[in-house]
């Protein structure tokens, strides 16, 4: 191949079709657990109420609640993958791998979400939350109705069974849910 700038554009120009092709057909499971939230800065503030009342009927005086405002703040980290291309391969039209590696990397990008949120699903027994909690945890500090602090628990009791832990086996990946 004689390399120039039309040979590179169109190079290029196929590296990104193959790149979108896998990435577009590339499955995950992570949005069935978890939230995209589209972030325009370097970092993004959560701001939250706690415990908003349910809604009542009016009937006389409205019954003002107290709610505590909770926030965390996640830093927005950048991802890259960088790969070489020896000029004899261009020059010598071996592309073949270049292709591969342009599939490996759209995979690669579609699955990142998937990979980070199997860590915080992994780790949600030893990683803390916001409130200096595991995110699963017995003792999450919370108000109650009437304002004074209590806590509470988002950690199952249920005993895995047979039937249970052959239904987790059939993940289709190690770490990977349904």
């Amino acid at each position: 191949m004689l390399i120039n700038k039309n040979s590179l554009s169109e190079l290029f120009r196929n590296i990104k079709t193959t790149f979108q092709k896998t990435f577009n057909s590339t499955e995950t499971q992570w949005s069935k657990i978890a939230m995209k939230v589209t972030s325009s800065g370097s970092e993004t503030k959560y701001v939250w109420l706690d415990k908003f009342p349910k809604m009542t009927k009016w009937v006389g005086d409205k019954q003002i609640k107290a709610l505590k405002a909770h926030s965390y703040t996640i830093t927005n980290d950048d991802f890259e993958a960088t790969v070489e291309v020896d000029r004899n391969d261009l020059e010598d039209d071996q592309l073949g791998g270049i292709s591969i590696q342009a599939q490996s990397a759209g995979e690669s990008a579609k699955m990142l979400p998937e990979d980070i949120v199997d860590s915080l699903v992994n780790g949600m027994f030893t990683e803390k939350c916001y409130d200096g909690q595991y995110f699963i945890d017995t003792d999450h500090p919370v108000l109650d109705k009437d304002g004074n602090e209590t806590s509470v628990s988002n950690k199952g009791t249920k005993a895995l069974s047979i039937a249970t832990q052959a239904d987790l086996a059939g993940t289709t990946r190690p770490g990977r849910y349904r």
